[in-house]
């Protein structure tokens, strides 16, 4: 219900810029990590690879993103151009706005709350075709409640970097638009 009010008012304001939803996380997650096959794209977005050709190929169109050659000759690696660039720093200030509008009713540390809840579900290796554990629902060796069900232990690799205040927000709409 609150994926559904929350794609339906960023759609209106994503309407002036030519975009969707989907074309919008999409192209905020080549920002992030530029370079991506489509089949990585589609595994970090969490949809078949046949919706990220067709997305894909609406962006080619429209300027926002180029195909380049990757590792193979079956390989592509994709790339977000200028103007997407441009257009992604435009598009913020519209939909900080929505985000004041859906979290509006909430005080600020209950916004923020959600939000750092919202990154942990992100953080999670569900979609990258890893194998997952439920949250704890006690205290785990850490004291912490509802910590990963690593115990309070660095995870291979180490604990992911915290999002910029705009890759956050980026990764918060990529979430709710699921």
């Amino acid at each position: 219900m609150a994926s559904t009010v929350a794609t339906r008012r960023v759609d209106e304001r994503l309407a002036a810029y030519g975009l969707t939803v989907r074309q919008y996380g999409l192209l905020a997650q080549l920002s992030l990590e530029p370079e991506l096959t489509m089949a990585e794209l589609a595994r970090q977005l969490g949809i078949a690879r046949q919706s990220v050709h067709q997305l894909v190929s609406e962006l080619v169109r429209a300027g926002h993103v180029r195909r380049r050659p990757g590792a193979d000759e079956r390989s592509r690696r994709l790339e977000i151009t200028d103007t997407a660039h441009y257009l992604l720093t435009r598009i913020d200030g519209p939909l900080e706005r929505v985000e004041t509008e859906l979290l509006g009713a909430l005080a600020p540390d209950e916004a923020e709350t959600l939000r750092s809840l919202l990154q942990r579900v992100l953080a999670m290796p569900r979609r990258r075709g890893l194998a997952t554990r439920p949250l704890t629902t006690g205290p785990a060796r850490t004291g912490v409640r509802d910590v990963p069900a690593c115990g309070g232990r660095q995870p291979p690799g180490g604990w992911p970097r915290p999002p910029s205040r705009t890759s956050r927000r980026r990764r918060l709409w990529t979430a709710w638009r699921r």
